[in-house]
């Protein structure tokens, strides 16, 4: 079995994915990997070292920055498979990797906490909430309160047409992101959980750009201080 596997499970529970289907589904699938949901599953067992091209990827996906103790473990747990033999890393790599100052233990706590609560938003998720400027302020109100709204009080609310909040409330509900409630209305069950966008990619950078140029619409048409109106950052 390779070290590197069941580290990489580790940090993808602690990351709030509960299960590598989670994880690489989430995160793009084969959108992102160059490799198959089957063959994932052999990298976390253990049973297969993935190509070192491919290793940034799944790094990238798990948030862990490289200044980070469990990034560098990772990777040396990584390079120990790659040499096979302990003494052929200690050759070449063990020079090179003298241990860094202790971290401390609260950025781990903390970050451990942030992910319990943690609901990782899957890449379709995150382009349905990026799709418009309606469809991002809709579910950025939603999950922020606990009020059941239909597209034309949310129009009220945001100033966002009700023709174009219709199709993205729908849209959202088809992608479990909200959940319909009497009356036409629309409620977010999310309330309370720490959302998270898929990493940082090249399949994910569109629609994060678009995230932000929808921030950027409203608060040249609200002014900057738009947590007045409700909408909460």
């Amino acid at each position: 079995m390779t070290r590197f596997g069941p580290a990489l499970a580790r940090l993808r529970r602690d990351a709030g994915f509960a299960t590598a289907y989670a994880f690489y589904h989430r995160s793009g699938g084969r959108r992102l990997f160059p490799f198959t949901f089957q063959y994932y599953l052999k990298i976390e067992a253990g049973r297969s070292v993935p190509r070192a091209d491919w290793v940034p990827g799944l790094v990238s996906a798990l948030r862990v920055a490289p200044s980070h103790g469990a990034y560098r473990e990772l990777v040396l747990d990584y390079l120990r498979d790659l040499c096979g033999r302990e003494e052929t890393f200690e050759a070449l790599f063990a020079p090179l990797a003298a241990p860094p100052a202790p971290e401390p233990t609260a950025p781990a706590v903390i970050r451990k906490l942030m992910y319990s609560r943690a609901y990782p938003l899957s890449l379709a998720q995150l382009e349905a909430v990026a799709a418009s400027e309606a469809a991002y302020w809709a579910f950025e109100y939603l999950s922020n309160t606990d009020e059941a709204m239909d597209a034309a009080e949310l129009a009220r609310r945001t100033g966002l047409p009700v023709k174009a909040l219709a199709p993205a409330l729908a849209r959202l509900t088809r992608l479990q992101l909200l959940r319909r409630a009497s009356g036409g209305r629309y409620k977010c069950h999310l309330i309370g959980r720490r959302l998270v966008y898929p990493a940082d990619s090249p399949v994910t950078r569109k629609a994060r750009a678009a995230v932000r140029a929808h921030i950027e619409a409203m608060v040249r048409r609200a002014g900057a201080d738009i947590a007045r109106n409700g909408l909460i950052f």
